[in-house]
């Protein structure tokens, strides 16, 4: 093996090449030869975006191995004094003399240190990136991302070639990584197709066709030949960018030949769908599932098109109806339910989304086992996110007295930053829209707001915040991870003196069930001036990351311009069969969807509630219907009074 050193910029960056392969006897270019030896590559010096001149160096080698140098080794090793190093990238490219497709393997390894590290790796055309395999992703301690068939499509004098660096924020300032590239193949317009049959040589190595054969001596190995036996030949499978010995390349249900590409559902035998795209309109459903053609019967005969994402515009893609028992077929009413900010399925507010940090933003996740539907992800294991969900309100909360407040969440992978939730002024902050947080968002800290954040990083911390200041400090509580848990909030407000309490519990299972943990209790915020209020959570993630979901996010208001006062309308009492007892029911003004406690008491003087019998403390509000009764039976027919109190728990 002979070594000869190329060319050297700077103090700190290294770029090595090292041949570990051997060499095709074909005419296509594999390796990084015949054009694309390393004496034709060009390296920049490691520079920070704001750099002038460099504090680091690049070097490159390369390593000759039989003549041969199939596999690229570039790394890189900055050290500065203390106090992390800023990001820092460098360029390894090489101009091309001919239009070319260019397909390799990839392994980037490395050490960034640990506090707030990043690494990338970026491809580059032309000084543009077009495609970020490791897009400054987050790492603590070494890291090991790779890749198989990266495929890049470059034109005659495009400058082409990988980027690499990264950054940290840790004491130890420094970067350590590698990037090795392989299986570096090139076929270049018009060339390397020794049999001559139209199927280029690389294309038929890669799936195991002979590029010796043109199909005259075993017709597989031609154009017109079907290994997978889909219908569609190898001259289609590569037109169709398909795998031409697998009958679905996507594995989505339906052949290659089928699936024409066109965008049009013709019948079951030209679908107009991505052979290479398992769901092409990106419902939530395979492909194969989806035929306009048929009626609705089950996840499996869905009736819907693979080319809108919700066929029956009813506002809900055709993923989610299925997922929760519905017919995507048929328009259903999807208006807000009372007290349902949002549930993801089929009920909840008008919102808003937006990445005010970093791509990519929430998404929606169809149903699955753990779920009890759709639900929303928030945050998942991508450092640097900021990402924000604000929910429009159609009531007028001015003048309430107190709401209760629910959300269930599914926290794991669990290492930072955090989450906020926020009831946002509508006079200060619209009736729509992400509201800007001031700070970090598991803060929950916003102008003429009243929020709870929840911090994950090192230890898992509760704050209460009013009108733009932390008013409570931080307290610990238990996160619940790895399963389906619930939050909430409550506040009683006097309307006269502005003064609130406020509670704070985390439970282990849904919808305030399970163990209950008290964080805060009768926290008082004085002055809490807050009228018409709507809801906006917010996560984030930094050096580190967590994945958190949330689902079925209920709000309940009493007070306010658009809201009556819950009060007992009437009254009626019946004798019981025997004569000794009598049954009383009350009727009260309810909204469908809630449930009441109702409790009794034969003394007034008993003014603590907790003194009172507690008859039902999950009853429902009657379907459909703007009032409730309920009956109590065996009272005394010799009870002269009785009082009554019905409540929103």
């Amino acid at each position: 093996m002979s070594t000869s050193k190329i060319r050297r910029v700077g103090p700190n960056l290294l770029f090595a090449l090292l041949s570990t392969l051997g060499v095709s006897a074909h005419a296509q270019t594999i390796g990084f030869t015949d054009g694309f030896e390393i004496a034709n590559w060009e390296n920049t010096e490691i520079l920070a975006t704001d750099q002038v001149v460099s504090d680091g160096f690049t070097d490159m080698f390369q390593s000759d191995l039989d003549g041969a140098a199939q596999s690229a080794e570039f790394t890189y090793n900055v050290s500065l004094p203390g106090g992390g190093v800023s990001n820092r990238t460098a360029d390894f490219t090489i101009t091309l003399a001919n239009d070319a497709e260019i397909t390799f393997d990839w392994e980037f390894t490395g050490m960034h240190a640990w506090w707030q590290a990043f690494a990338e790796f970026r491809i580059i055309v032309n000084d543009e990136v077009i495609e970020s395999p490791v897009d400054l992703t987050t790492t603590s301690g070494g890291y090991f991302f790779n890749g198989f068939d990266q495929q890049v499509n470059v034109k005659a004098g495009d400058k082409f070639g990988f980027r690499i660096g990264g950054q940290n924020f840790d004491s130890t300032s420094t970067l350590n990584g590698k990037l090795i590239v392989s299986n570096f193949r090139v076929v270049k317009e018009g060339e390397s197709d020794a049999d001559q049959d139209g199927l280029p040589d690389i294309w038929e190595i890669k799936y195991g066709l002979s590029n010796d054969d043109d199909g005259s001596i075993d017709i597989k190995n031609g154009p017109n030949g079907d290994p997978d036996n889909d219908g569609l030949n190898n001259l289609g499978e590569l037109q169709s960018e398909t795998d031409p010995t697998s009958a679905d390349t996507d594995s989505d249900g339906l052949s290659d030949k089928v699936e024409d590409g066109g965008g049009t559902f013709v019948n079951a035998s030209k679908t107009g769908t991505s052979p290479i795209n398992p769901d092409s309109d990106n419902d939530g459903l395979l492909d194969g599932v989806e035929n306009p053609l048929l009626d609705f019967v089950d996840a499996d005969q869905t009736g819907t098109s693979p080319h809108i994402a919700d066929t029956d515009g009813d506002g809900v893609n055709d993923g989610i109806e299925v997922s929760v028992g519905r017919n995507p077929t048929e328009a259903e009413s999807t208006g807000t339910r009372d007290g349902i900010v949002a549930n993801f399925d089929d009920a909840g507010e008008k919102y808003t989304e937006e990445a005010l940090r970093g791509a990519p933003v929430g998404s929606l996740v169809a149903a699955n086992a753990e779920s009890d539907g759709a639900y929303y992800q928030l945050l998942q294991t991508i450092g640097n996110l900021g990402n924000f969900i604000s929910f429009e309100s159609e009531e007028d909360y001015t003048g309430w007295q107190n709401f209760s407040f629910t959300m269930d969440f599914l926290a794991s992978e669990v290492a930072a930053d955090g989450w906020g939730i926020n009831f946002l002024s509508t006079a200060d902050n619209g009736d729509s829209g992400v509201v800007q947080n001031i700070g970090n968002e598991e803060n929950a800290i916003v102008d003429n707001s009243f929020g709870v954040g929840f911090k994950t990083f090192q230890s898992t911390e509760a704050s209460i915040t009013w009108d733009g200041i932390d008013v409570s400090g931080r307290l610990p509580f238990s996160l619940p991870t790895d399963s389906w848990a619930s939050l909430s909030i409550d506040v009683d407000r006097d309307s006269e003196t502005n003064i609130a309490l406020v509670d704070v519990t985390m439970y282990n299972d849904r919808n305030r069930q399970g163990v209950a943990e008290n964080i805060y209790t009768d926290f008082e915020i004085k002055e809490m001036d807050l009228q018409d209020f709507r809801v906006q959570v917010m996560g984030r993630t930094g050096g580190a990351s967590m994945n958190l979901g949330i689902d079925n996010l209920v709000l309940l208001v009493d007070g306010g311009s658009s809201a009556k006062p819950l009060e007992i309308i009437a009254v009626s009492t019946e004798v019981e069969a025997g004569g000794q007892t009598q049954a009383v029911t009350i009727t009260w003004n309810s909204k469908e969807g809630r449930t009441y406690s109702i409790l009794a008491s034969d003394d007034l003087s008993e003014g603590n509630l907790d003194l009172w019998e507690e008859l039902d403390d999950g009853f429902s509000a009657a379907a459909g219907e703007t009032t409730t009764s309920f009956t109590e039976i065996g009272v005394p027919l010799e009870t002269k009074q009785r009082f009554y109190v019905v409540l929103i728990p």
